[in-house]
């Protein structure tokens, strides 16, 4: 397998005749994959504590550090995370949260910029630099954000575990948009519809898998050949045949090929190796 764990997203849309709860996650080639969808009454902390424990009954949460949630802090989901799965990683959306920022009255591309940039900063110190960058455009603006669990939306404190960088949670929009038709209709058509539509789907998918060549997700072999492209202006320098200093234009990173490890913390956060890891695998005349 893909050295991703899944990722489980949760929303839920307003009906007529309730609420729509669901569970979106990624597959190995960074494909959506609806995992689970119930109706409720109400959105409640004891209608997501159902909810959960469904999920949890099919697909397991044995391992709990390996597993991330996101979502747009609904109501009543956060305490439900909380009481069910305290080990699990817990993150809120950054659109959203730029959305209460804006909500706030925090506007402007100067601070939407830094706040992204501060999110995206996988090492703490990048991250302080990004956060006095937005100090210096708005104090106040800062000082909003600065409360703000860093854990939850910053890729430095996201944790290694469970192989996942997701700033966004876009899937639940994506299958949002794939049900509008469905969400229309009454209750059983409603989840009729959505079955066939995903069995569908799956079909679909393993049918291109059937074609694809090797054993690296063609997504994934994007990724990795855009990190290929990115090493050209970086440097080797091996202190031993497992650990390598990599010299870069402004910066320079320790990789551990041993321990699958680089000090920018992006392999080790999605499973995927970085420039600076690819630049060592090259020194060694690997195949990465």
């Amino acid at each position: 397998m893909y050295a991703r764990d899944w990722c489980g997203w949760l929303f839920f849309e307003n009906k007529d005749r309730g609420q729509l709860l669901a569970a979106v996650g990624l597959d190995h080639n960074n494909n959506i994959f609806p995992i689970a969808y119930a109706l409720i009454e109400g959105e409640t902390k004891d209608n997501w504590v159902w909810f959960l424990r469904l999920l949890d009954n099919d697909i397991g949460f044995e391992n709990q550090h390996g597993w991330t949630f996101m979502s747009d802090k609904q109501k009543g989901l956060i305490p439900a995370f909380e009481s069910l799965y305290p080990d699990a990683e817990n993150r809120f959306c950054v659109r959203h949260l730029l959305s209460n920022m804006k909500a706030t009255s925090f506007r402007g591309v100067a601070i939407k910029n830094s706040l992204w940039a501060a999110a995206r900063a996988t090492r703490v110190e990048e991250f302080k630099i990004r956060m006095e960058d937005l100090k210096k455009i708005d104090e106040n603006a800062y000082a909003w954000l600065a409360k703000k669990p860093e854990h939850h939306w910053c890729k430095a404190f996201f944790s290694t575990i469970p192989k996942c960088d997701i700033l966004l949670n876009n899937m639940c929009e994506c299958f949002n948009s794939m049900i509008l038709e469905a969400r229309e209709k009454a209750i059983i058509p409603m989840f009729e519809s959505i079955r066939n539509m995903l069995m569908v789907r799956f079909q679909l998918n393993r049918s291109k898998a059937k074609k694809w060549d090797g054993a690296i997700c063609p997504k994934i072999k994007a990724v990795m050949e855009k990190n290929c492209k990115d090493t050209a202006t970086f440097r080797p320098m091996m202190a031993d045949e497992m650990h390598f200093q990599i010299l870069g234009s402004r910066n320079q990173h320790s990789v551990d090929l041993s321990e699958m490890s680089c000090s920018c913390r992006r392999w080790e956060m999605n499973g995927i190796p970085c420039p600076h890891a690819i630049c060592a695998m090259w020194c060694k005349r690997e195949n990465p």
